[in-house]
């Protein structure tokens, strides 16, 4: 890995409770509220634990201390404005604001046993490209079971860009991306088909609409700046 996300902790994402963020640390949720300036301290993703330290993403904990926190690409260093005089003489890399991209889930009719694939497609993606981001997809697990979740043809690299992980039992999937090579090359800068859940409807599954919705998620380009988004949720209609 060739760049620290600021939005993003690498592994963290994939699951609520216990998980491996590389061959060597193990990473847990912590058992415990973390409070910034009184106020219980808030993030996606959340706070984790590693080898006994608590470690906070540094875009939202910036933002609860109120406080500026900048990118800057071509000196690849992070910026932490605590409005304190700067006499660097160096100038600080402009926001960048983007339109949100436009998450849509397809719509599938179904009947109880049959295996489906659901895409999940996006357009309005901005021209600059996405770099890194994260989906937790929330559906219902009495009567839907996934089986996979295969990366979309906008991706550079479907097979190493993402990482997923599948918990039926609590009835999510979690999707984390980012962009293999780290080179500004194979970001997903077009519109098409973010990733396809295959999924299996189960046997015993009465009539009805089964609705896939997000339950968090957050995008970034190159130099860490957010790309807002909006989800229109997803539909598998159980007729027998």
């Amino acid at each position: 890995m060739k760049k620290i996300m600021l939005g993003l902790i690498a592994g963290v994402v994939l699951t609520t409770g216990v998980f491996v963020a590389s061959a060597q640390w193990t990473a847990v949720s912590p058992n415990f509220q973390v409070f910034v300036r009184g106020e219980v301290f808030q993030s996606d993703p959340p706070p984790v634990v590693i080898e006994g330290r608590t470690y906070l993403p540094l875009r939202a904990m910036a933002e609860a201390l109120d406080v500026d926190i900048y990118w800057d690409g071509d000196a690849r260093k992070v910026l932490v404005d605590m409005g304190v005089s700067d006499n660097s003489g160096e100038e600080k890399p402009q926001k960048v604001v983007y339109e949100d991209i436009n998450i849509k889930i397809d719509a599938i009719e179904a009947k109880p046993g049959e295996t489906i694939k659901i895409p999940v497609n996006f357009s309005n993606v901005p021209s600059e490209g996405i770099n890194s981001g994260f989906l937790k997809i929330l559906f219902d697990e009495d009567k839907l079971e996934v089986l996979d979740i295969v990366g979309g043809e906008i991706m550079n690299s479907p097979e190493t860009d993402i990482q997923t992980n599948i918990m039926n039992e609590k009835g999510a999937i979690t999707v984390l991306y980012i962009e293999t090579e780290q080179q500004r090359k194979g970001m997903i800068s077009k519109d098409g088909t973010f990733i396809t859940i295959e999924a299996k409807v189960k046997e015993n599954a009465s009539d009805g609409t089964v609705k896939l919705t997000l339950d968090s998620g957050n995008f970034e380009d190159y130099d860490f700046n957010s790309i807002g988004f909006s989800l229109s949720p997803g539909e598998v209609i159980i007729k027998k």
